[in-house]
Formats: structure tokens, sequence, C-alpha cells
């Protein structure tokens, strides 16, 4: 059975993202998870445009997990899109969507680069702040 063919869940979030260049729009759905079996879930998301659909699965022990890795799975799908992409609110080629760390090379893996983005973060929230922007979100 083709991956489009599967039962995919009802969509529990939505994003429309427009295409800089033309105002086409771009709509990612995550649906939501769904068990498979005991101790495997599934989680579809679909990235979907006027020509085409694309529907794909992210699995993961328990359900968020699941969906932690759809998420994580639109992010890198839109990455490869023809096209500069941008979401309300956002900047020219911003999904709005966070890169996901990864556990699975080891939690001190995982430490450091938390770390590393925390260290940017405040170096970033320092300078705005000294030129005058508000940096409250």
């Amino acid at each position: 059975m083709k991956g489009n063919q599967r039962p995919r869940g009802a969509p529990i979030a939505i994003r429309d993202l427009h295409v800089v260049a033309s105002q086409d729009v771009v709509t990612v759905q995550v649906c939501r998870p769904q068990q498979v079996s005991n101790g495997e879930w599934r989680c579809a998301f679909v990235i979907s445009t006027a020509e085409s659909e694309d529907v794909q699965y992210a699995h993961g022990t328990d359900s968020l997990q699941a969906l932690i890795l759809a998420i994580e799975g639109c992010r890198v799908r839109l990455e490869s899109y023809d096209g500069i992409l941008r979401w309300e609110g956002g900047d020219e080629g911003d999904t709005g969507i966070p890169q996901f760390v990864p556990s699975y090379f080891g939690r001190d893996f995982a430490d450091r680069i938390r770390a590393l983005i925390d260290e940017e973060v405040e170096k970033f929230s320092v300078a705005a702040e000294q030129r005058g922007e508000d940096t409250k979100m």
C-alpha cells in the first residue's frame, strides 16, 4: 500500500507557508499519532501544494516521540523545497519549525548541543539589548 493510502489520523496542527517569489501556499499538517502495536507509534505529516500532497510517517516508541519526529520530518522536508518559504510572523526562509536536538547520540551529546544553543541565544540577547531592541517574546 502506498504511503498516502494508509490511515493518517486527524490533523492536530496546520501551518500555511508562502513561497516568497510567487505567494503560492505550501501547507504543512501534523496528524494525531496512532498506535501501531505495543511499543510502536506512528505520526503522519503532510506537505501539500496546489499540485501535490506528500504524506510521510515518523515512528517512535511512544506517541510523543512519534510526534516530535514528525515535526522534525516536516522541517527536513521543507528545507529541500524548491523556493524560499515564509510563515506568517517569520522572516524569508523561516518556516518557524525549530531544529530537533537528537538524544539518540547520548545525553552528553545532547547536553553539549543545548549548551551551545543557550550560549548563542544569550550572546544574541545581550547584543540586542545593547542596541536597544526588545528581546521579549
